[in-house]
């Protein structure tokens, strides 16, 4: 992104000045990868990308001693080189807080062309570049929870729709939480619980059953802004895309009873104190092995859940997991599940919200009936003392008030 190649242009300029200090010709700076390999972010005279091994040659030896590494005559084990022509290097550790995060490496035409002046000067360099990395991984993190606060809000404001079903509101939240640019999570599901039950039941889900159909959505999906995903998935939803999802349709038909034996996901809902639970990578859950009969699941892949915390009791969970992302294996932080438990509260205000909204409607029938109980009953009586006075059947007003009695009786049956 824009941030990351403003971050590749001071490395670039940190270089050049690494290069004019120390009388080089080549040189690159490397920062390490997810993987721990060293990857070239700038290089000079040409921009080549590169990888070194942690602990192999100049760069990976300084990286792995968090030491200077001067080379005075390169040989084949100081190999590759970033000129093939080079004949002396010098490496320096990029350091921060004490762990290696990359290296600033520097190569010349000439024999022991480099000092420890030469190799104090480089660390210096190295600082800039440490601070460098620490300035634009702030100023990402800023636009991160921007970006993130910006899409809680379109969601919020996107269920204020009364004419919404519950069901299209939950589905609206859910992509909230798998959006690209708001938590990025790429499978969220809500189970319900009926008021006062002991079994709760998949209401909604949003994701994939198999790495090809995620794989397959993503690339579809493409950079779309969470705007755009929300009016996305308004449209699947009213298309009916939305159900025939094998996620959902799937979730829709599993049962959960809340008994301690049905895994994290039970006890979230049982316990009134509980904020979250977190699955760690590897630990054996009723839910997850109940999720893995059906999905791709992943014993390997953490999942969280979020009670959905109603006034009286909790009205169900909200589970949320990265499976087929390409590091679906890192755990999950309670940093991102706090998060995360600003979307469950507007499916818990939802949940109850729509809840109340039946409640009031079925008490309005209730009461309705019981104000059109007194005259139909009037009525009908009416008709009996009107009858009374044309008790032939072929007496014309008679007829009349005896199919009249017939209609108002079938309304009160």
């Amino acid at each position: 992104g824009a941030k990351a190649k403003n971050l590749d242009r001071i490395l670039h300029s940190i270089l050049i000045e690494a290069c004019l200090t120390s009388r080089s010709w080549a040189g690159a700076v490397f920062m390490c990868n997810p993987a721990g390999e060293l990857e070239s972010r700038a290089s000079l005279p040409i921009e080549h990308h590169s990888t070194r091994h942690m602990g192999e040659g100049p760069v990976g030896i300084c990286a792995a001693t968090q030491k200077p590494a001067i080379v005075d005559r390169i040989s084949e084990a100081d190999q590759p080189t970033v000129h093939p022509e080079s004949k002396s290097c010098l490496a320096v550790p990029l350091l921060d807080d004490g762990r290696t995060c990359g290296a600033l490496y520097v190569e010349s035409d000439r024999h022991n062309a480099f000092t420890a002046d030469d190799a104090r000067i480089l660390e210096t360099l190295a600082v800039q570049a440490v601070i460098a990395m620490h300035t634009i991984e702030s100023y990402r993190g800023l636009e991160r929870e921007r970006s993130r606060a910006e899409a809680l809000s379109l969601v919020a404001k996107g269920i204020q729709n009364s004419a919404f079903s519950l069901d299209l509101v939950l589905h609206i939240i859910l992509t909230g939480i798998t959006a690209g640019e708001s938590l990025g999570f790429s499978r969220a599901m809500i189970f319900e619980r009926p008021e006062g039950g002991n079994v709760m039941r998949g209401r909604s889900a949003v994701g994939e059953i198999s790495r090809e159909r995620a794989c397959a959505a993503w690339e579809g999906i493409g950079a779309r802004t969470v705007a755009q995903a929300l009016e996305t998935a308004k449209f699947h939803f009213e298309t009916g895309a939305a159900s025939d999802n094998p996620l959902m349709r799937i979730v829709r038909e599993m049962e959960i009873p809340l008994e301690p034996s049905s895994g994290a996901v039970a006890e979230c809902v049982l316990s009134r104190t509980m904020p979250y639970r977190i699955l760690e990578a590897g630990q054996e859950d009723s839910f997850r092995g109940q999720l893995e009969k059906v999905t791709e699941s992943g014993h390997t892949v953490p999942f969280a859940c979020i009670p959905l915390v109603g006034r009286k009791e909790n009205l169900g969970v909200l589970v949320v997991d990265n499976r087929f992302q390409p590091e679906e294996w890192m755990p999950l932080s309670p940093e991102m599940i706090g998060r995360v438990a600003a979307y469950a509260e507007l499916a818990a205000m939802s949940i109850e919200a729509s809840r109340l909204l039946d409640k009031t409607q079925t008490q309005t029938y209730v009461d309705l009936a019981h104000q059109l109980h007194t005259p139909i009953f009037k009525a009908f009586r009416y008709c009996d003392e009107l009858i009374a006075k044309f008790p032939l059947e072929s007496a014309e007003p008679g007829s009349q008030f005896r199919g009249l009695k017939a209609s108002i009786d079938n309304a009160i049956h």
